[in-house]
């Protein structure tokens, strides 16, 4: 593959995707900032560099692809709600720099605001890459990501493709070791070090404290939230025994014949032939704490699942019950594929989930394992046929 100098290439179009974001602890928009000398450090102009760690490594890359960013990439996506994209903890950091001096701020950044800003100007290429990928979007080879980048690059700019390809080192997913050995060979990517970038850095200053809100409005607001949520909790449950009612009925009339419905099919991909059950591909680190033996494997379930992004309606909510497919199983937790309702960068659609059980037709499955928070499970549905699980791999 051909690659060329991410900080020449061209400004992508208008993005409007939603990219992975990280948790951090990141500076509000209570503070101002004001530019304050960094004292260099002590040695000679000719010494080498100290060396870096792996995870200094991977920070210095994710530097360096952030500095090869077009600030009218991100300016378009801040026009388009900058916070629900990034995440609201990286939006007080990323928000000024775009409009006032961006490479000089992005090397004092923390790596998951880094990494905030890759996934948020890779998004399009993320999405190119994953179609490209097909159904070993989750779980690459080496060859396959490489042939999938060169796929994608007659369509996409290089500094697009390796700020998605340093999103994905960032995070612990099968891909990650990949992404780092393309931006290490094909892109010849430096990494950048902390102390190689501006001359100063965003000090911050406590500004006075806002005025307490009004309690009674305060509590209006969470009355009017929990009325909300009630009601949306009723009418789900409602959804839910028609939907059993029309499915007993369908049984009773003999309109349901198991054996002649269609397998799920992964959508533009069609049907693959039957094959032996295959079993979860795991990364090392997964592979050391869970197991394939639980009689729970392939199984969907109601289990609590962790947010990728903070709910503005319920902020000190850290996870969901949601219904999953249980692929490996711990002491603690389970490991599983999520299934949501919309979709996101890391979910493919899948149809016929209404033969497991499920009121929906169609679902979002994700093509990466999620942890639980624990092995409590809130409702079973029914096992994944051999046919089924395998479209998860």
């Amino acid at each position: 593959m051909t690659a060329h100098n991410h900080l020449g290439a061209s400004a992508p179009d208008h993005q409007t995707e939603q990219p992975f974001s990280a948790a951090g602890d990141l500076p509000t928009q209570d503070h101002v900032v004001a530019d304050v000398p960094i004292t260099p450090p002590d040695g000679g102009a000719d010494d080498p560099p100290p060396p870096m760690d792996e995870r200094d490594r991977v920070e210095g890359l994710l530097r360096a692809a952030a500095t090869g960013i077009d600030p009218q990439i991100l300016i378009t996506i801040h026009r388009k709600n900058l916070g629900a994209i990034v995440g609201k903890r990286e939006f007080p950091v990323i928000r000024p720099a775009i409009t006032n001096g961006w490479v000089g701020k992005v090397a004092s950044w923390p790596g998951h605001t880094l990494s905030a800003v890759c996934a948020a100007a890779g998004t399009r290429a993320h999405r190119a890459l994953v179609t490209a990928l097909g159904a070993s979007a989750g779980h690459p080879t080496l060859d396959e990501l490489r042939s999938a980048v060169c796929t994608v690059q007659s369509t996409i700019a290089d500094s697009e493709i390796i700020a998605a390809l340093a999103a994905v080192a960032w995070i612990d997913v099968p891909a990650s070791p990949h992404a780092l050995v393309l931006l290490d060979e094909d892109f010849a990517l430096v990494p950048q070090p902390r102390s190689a970038a501006a001359p100063t850095v965003r000090a911050v200053v406590p500004r006075a404290p806002r005025p307490s809100s009004n309690p009674t409005r305060a509590a209006a607001r969470a009355a009017k939230r929990k009325a909300a949520a009630e009601a949306s909790a009723k009418a789900a449950d409602i959804a839910d025994a028609e939907a059993a009612k029309r499915r007993t009925a369908k049984l009773e009339e003999g309109a349901a014949d198991a054996a002649a419905e269609v397998l799920p099919t992964l959508a533009g991909r069609g049907v693959r032939p039957a094959v032996d059950r295959r079993p979860a591909q795991l990364t090392p680190k997964q592979a050391q704490i869970y197991t394939a033996d639980d009689p729970l494997i392939g199984t969907i379930a109601e289990v609590d699942v962790r947010y990728h992004f903070q709910d503005p309606e319920n902020p000190d909510a850290r996870s969901k019950f949601r219904p999953a497919v249980i692929v490996a199983a711990s002491a603690e937790r389970f490991l599983v594929r999520g299934l949501y309702s919309l979709p996101k960068e890391w979910t493919t659609e899948v149809t016929g989930w209404h033969r497991f059980g499920l009121s929906r037709e169609c679902c979002n499955v994700s093509v990466v394992n999620e942890e639980t928070v624990s092995r409590d499970i809130g409702r079973t549905y029914r096992r994944l046929t051999d046919e089924a699980w395998n479209l998860l791999w």
